[in-house]
């Protein structure tokens, strides 16, 4: 330990607070190396082991979230063709029924035959441009995002509010 009592400072320098040794120098007051201290090769290469063995669980655990990522991705797919296929049979049948309802009826009210064909004609035109819309503005929450967040190792990271509002 330095004592404080025998500090000496250099007058031709700023002024130092650390205490000296007997050479008078406060460089002299850092303590005497040791290569007992000094990490050995075995230490290291272990360290180094346990680095590599840890980087490698970590890649383990992300291609398991990657594979779960595009599992559930496919399973999404099929249940969402399935689905869009029946409910696309059922609206069909529907819709013709619903065509053929409002065709007899306009004919049975005395309107000329081109007249119904165009009046159900617009109203299937419209019918259509609204679904068509509806269709185009539900892209914008169908993404892969998930799995690409699994992918760069971000799985499971709330994103920022202004990359919500996107």
């Amino acid at each position: 330990m330095a004592d404080f009592t025998q500090a000496s400072f250099r007058p031709h320098g700023p002024v130092s607070l650390r205490p000296t040794r007997d050479t008078g120098w406060a460089l002299a007051c850092v303590p005497e190396h040791s290569t007992a201290e000094d990490t050995t090769f075995h230490e290291a290469f272990e360290a180094y082991k346990h680095l590599f063995s840890a980087k490698k669980a970590q890649l383990a655990a992300l291609s398991d979230v990657v594979s779960s990522e595009t599992a559930l991705v496919k399973k999404s797919a099929i249940v969402t063709a399935i689905g869009l296929g029946g409910a696309f049979v059922l609206s069909c049948i529907c819709w013709i029924i619903i065509n053929a309802a409002i065709g007899v009826a306009l004919d049975r009210s005395g309107l000329h035959l081109a007249l119904t064909t165009l009046i159900l004609l617009a109203m299937n035109g419209i019918m259509i441009a609204f679904f068509a819309k509806m269709v185009l503005d539900t892209y914008r929450y169908i993404s892969i995002r998930p799995v690409w967040k699994a992918l760069t190792g971000h799985a499971g990271v709330e994103a920022p509010q202004s990359d919500k509002d996107r």
